[in-house]
């Protein structure tokens, strides 16, 4: 039986070799208790996972003089038994029992997505929570055997991604940046426009007519919600400076019935409304127009122009 080396550290190490960590922890104390029991629980996994593999490797060694055995550095198993002239020999029925080869490899792979699942839960907590895009980092396939995650590694590459910004400012300018994308103008499309208590926006979404109802069935296309979901995580920030905003603040909207003729009111105090226009056109209404000016100063969208280049 052959064992190729465990020494390397694996691709996943090498995710954190391009930042560092400032040395003032921007992350909140309750966060790094969440963190640090994340890691806790996934140890305990390890350690479970890393139990049963001992066992059936030690099982594996029996099989060293019929079978070529070679463990990957992540833990895998490879294995090939060897030519038998039966012809020349007594009925062996030992191939049918018991070996421990798959159940080798099936616990080294749920270690590496117990590994994965840790990195992902960790970012994606402070995406959620504080309304940011940290990308997830990618592990890899090789991640050895030996290999245990360490959460600061993960707060590391969130204060990496902050670059010296608070949670809050980061997430208004990615929300910003977001709408700018979404209602930049292409095509024949204009830049939003403030008139009165309205803001205008130009096709940010589609809109498609079933052509076999009657009375036409209008339904929003397939995907445009995501975008009719930033629109409004964008109209409640610029409007109530809140950054949890999704479709779901549209009273009685149904993205398959989209009703033309009707202001739907918003979750808001009073007097927000939005209306929907079969060219994608969708206008939103302010209880007065120093609320319409408001928000459409916070979203910047008097800036979209030099954006574009234009």
């Amino acid at each position: 039986m052959t064992a190729t080396s465990h020494s390397s550290t694996g691709d996943l190490l090498k995710i954190f070799d391009a930042f560092s960590i400032p040395e003032e922890n921007v992350i909140p104390e309750q966060d790094l208790k969440f963190c640090l029991q994340q890691q806790e629980l996934l140890y305990q996994t390890l350690d479970n996972i890393q139990f049963w593999y001992d066992v059936f490797c030690k099982e594996a060694f029996n099989f060293a003089e019929s079978h070529t055995l070679t463990y990957g550095i992540d833990g895998t198993l490879t294995f090939h038994e060897h030519y038998r002239n039966e012809s020349n020999e007594l009925p062996d029925y030992r191939r049918y029992g018991f070996k421990p080869f798959e159940v080798i490899n099936s616990l080294a792979k749920n270690r590496k997505n117990a590994i994965r699942a840790f990195s992902s839960n960790i970012i994606r907590y402070f995406n959620s929570k504080y309304s940011i895009s940290v990308p997830e980092p990618e592990t890899g396939e090789n991640i050895t055997i030996d290999f245990r995650p360490v959460y600061t590694c993960y707060t590391g590459l969130v204060e990496e991604y902050l670059q010296g910004r608070g949670f809050r400012e980061a997430a208004e300018a990615e929300l910003i940046s977001r709408i700018h994308t979404l209602v930049r103008p292409y095509r024949n499309c204009k830049l939003p426009e403030l008139k009165s208590d309205k803001i205008i926006f130009h096709g940010p979404v589609r809109i498609s007519n079933s052509y076999f109802s009657s009375p036409p069935c209008y339904r929003l296309d397939y995907g445009y919600d995501k975008k009719l979901d930033t629109l409004c995580e964008g109209i409640l920030f610029g409007s109530k400076n809140l950054l949890n905003g999704n479709l779901k603040i549209i009273q009685g909207f149904n993205n398959l019935h989209v009703d033309m003729n009707l202001w739907y009111p918003l979750t808001f105090a009073g007097g927000y409304a939005m209306r929907f226009y079969q060219n994608g056109r969708i206008d939103v209404r302010f209880p007065d127009t120093v609320k319409a000016q408001t928000c459409f100063e916070r979203l910047r969208l008097n800036s979209i122009e030099n954006l574009t280049g234009k």
